[in-house]
């Protein structure tokens, strides 16, 4: 993802859903990108001179707001619990048509994320 500040957005994604660092470069100071992972999900950002440096096409694109990410996981309640006084939350917890139940949060670049998870059918 193309980010503002990589530092800023490792720290946001620790704090509100416990990510963990796996790498960066560079190891210390102001990171131009870095790698993150909580559980099997994994995240990359990088700043937007770093990307615009090889791609410049990244030069003058908006970050964050025209992309959302939809991500399925069992256990929405409580991961709702663990971020609701931290986060901007967008859309409390809803049921769909399709037959899942999601949140949506806006991240600290202006991405938009929903967590859903599938509502079990009673016969």
């Amino acid at each position: 993802m193309l980010v503002n500040s990589v530092n800023e957005t490792v720290n946001w994604y620790k704090e509100n859903f416990g990510f963990q660092l796996v790498m960066s470069i560079p190891e210390k100071g102001e990171m131009d990108w870095a790698m993150m992972q909580r559980d099997k999900v994994f995240l990359m950002f990088q700043t937007r001179k770093s990307l615009a440096d090889e791609l410049t096409l990244f030069a003058d694109i908006p970050i964050g707001g025209s992309l959302s990410f939809f991500t399925k996981l069992d256990g929405l309640d409580e991961l709702y619990e663990m971020i609701v006084d931290k986060s901007a939350i967008v859309k409390k917890p809803y049921l769909t048509f399709y037959g899942m139940k999601e949140i949506m949060v806006k991240d600290c670049n202006g991405y938009y994320l929903t967590f859903a998870e599938e509502i079990e059918k009673k016969e």
